[in-house]
């Protein structure tokens, strides 16, 4: 059947090169699991004051389809309330790009009635 799901399928296939040129998602996965899921998987102290401010909907950062490169960039290199700011000696730009290709990846929503799946790091947790 066509309709709006071909549609959602040719924009998120249109805009999978730019992403990967900004950085390469299964780089920032690998790095999300080494240096942010400490915090921010499963019962984790950032996962946790997440979901007091934004709602347990919200707190899984890898499971998100709201989050904006620029902010993610900001909030990584500036901090956030409990977050501490993470230095380019921290986490390089170059690795910053990709943890932000990976947070901010192209999903295809899931269908009514049904959970989306959950991505490796998360169903791991902590490393």
């Amino acid at each position: 059947m066509r309709g709006p799901w071909t549609a959602l399928a040719a924009l998120l296939l249109a805009l999978a090169p730019a992403l990967a040129a900004a950085g390469d998602i299964a780089a920032g996965e690998q790095l999300y699991a080494r240096r942010c899921a400490l915090c921010h998987a499963g019962v984790a102290p950032g996962t946790i004051m997440l979901g007091r401010r934004l709602g347990k909907e919200r707190a899984l950062l890898a499971e998100r389809t709201d989050l904006a490169a620029d902010y993610v960039r900001q909030v990584v290199r500036q901090g956030l309330l409990g977050m501490p700011p993470f230095t380019r000696v921290d986490l390089s730009d170059a690795e910053l790009a990709h943890v932000v290709a990976y947070l901010t990846r192209p999903r295809l929503p899931a269908p009514q009635g049904t959970a989306a799946p959950r991505s490796t790091t998360e169903s791991r947790g902590a490393p």
